[in-house]
């Protein structure tokens, strides 16, 4: 059990009691006591969850909705696919990753439900219309800014006329300082010899939904496929495009291999945008 530092003001925004004690985190929810139902929205976690054969086998036992753009691994996994808008055809506000907060303003209409219309509705089947009784996507950015901390010192009129805000941060360091790792090293061994890293590519993003449509970033990109350098694959006996087997304590995975010397020895690397390489699969 915990409680949440601005309960009180909720109760009091909302005039209705809220509960304080904790629920599942999503890995909880996936791995350690699975739930019954799953809404994922805009989120593919049957490609980026680590430890994907389990994730896999706990996405297909509980029901599963999926709100999504674009077709994904997890909308394969699904039982009720629900199609979302892309930004384009969205009106309200985006946080990003630097925390700049920016009007969205609808360039492309669309007969796509906007995501909000599908929770109200579901409020509405659930018995809770009267918490989710919005008009308009500007009606649910005010109550952001009087609900959540962080994006109180915001004024919305000024986001909804084109001035950029950003939340409440507090800076704890203004420069970097060496964190001592606690955690659990994977170590080499002769039984696994490669320490596998993954990256990212400059020409994909995340899972790939939409990056993988375009024709120009997939001419780009790097081929889906395991990475070494040229001495390593020299001592294993291997050549470029060749397919191999790469095995971890808890998968293994069937695909090319490529060189790259710009990797250290004993380092073997792949991305993780391709649906045709699930390198997730091989992390415990």
């Amino acid at each position: 059990n915990g409680s949440y530092e601005n309960a009180a003001e909720l109760e009091k925004l909302w005039n209705h009691k809220i509960p304080i004690s904790h629920g599942k985190n999503f890995v909880e929810a996936i791995f350690v006591s699975p739930v019954k139902a799953l809404f994922i929205c805009n989120f593919n976690p049957a490609q980026s969850l680590p430890n994907l054969d389990e994730a896999h086998k706990s996405l297909k036992k509980t029901f599963l909705v999926s709100i999504a753009s674009y077709p994904d691994k997890t909308t394969e996994l699904a039982d009720v696919v629900l199609p979302s808008p892309i930004l384009p055809e969205c009106n309200g506000t985006i946080t990003n990753g630097e925390r700049r907060i920016r009007k969205l303003n609808l360039v492309s209409k669309t007969k796509l439900i906007p995501v909000w219309k599908i929770f109200k509705e579901l409020a509405v089947m659930l018995g809770k219309s009267k918490h989710f009784n919005y008009k308009n996507e500007r009606e649910i950015f005010n109550e952001i800014v009087k609900a959540v901390p962080a994006y109180k010192n915001l004024d919305a009129n000024k986001i909804y006329n084109g001035i950029d805000g950003w939340p409440d941060k507090k800076i704890k360091f203004k420069r970097f300082m060496p964190e001592k790792f606690e955690g659990i090293d994977d170590m080499r061994n002769k039984k696994y010899p490669f320490i596998l890293i993954t990256h990212r590519s400059k020409f994909q993003f995340l899972t790939g939904e939409m990056t993988s449509k375009s024709k120009t970033l997939m001419k780009m990109a790097e081929k889906p496929g395991f990475y070494i350098n040229s001495k390593n694959a020299k001592q294993l006996g291997l050549k470029k495009g060749q397919n191999i087997i790469v095995s971890s304590p808890v998968s293994e995975i069937k695909n090319k291999i490529w060189i790259d010397d710009n990797l250290p020895d004993k380092i073997i690397a792949a991305t993780f945008h391709s649906e045709k390489l699930l390198i997730n699969r091989l992390y415990p």
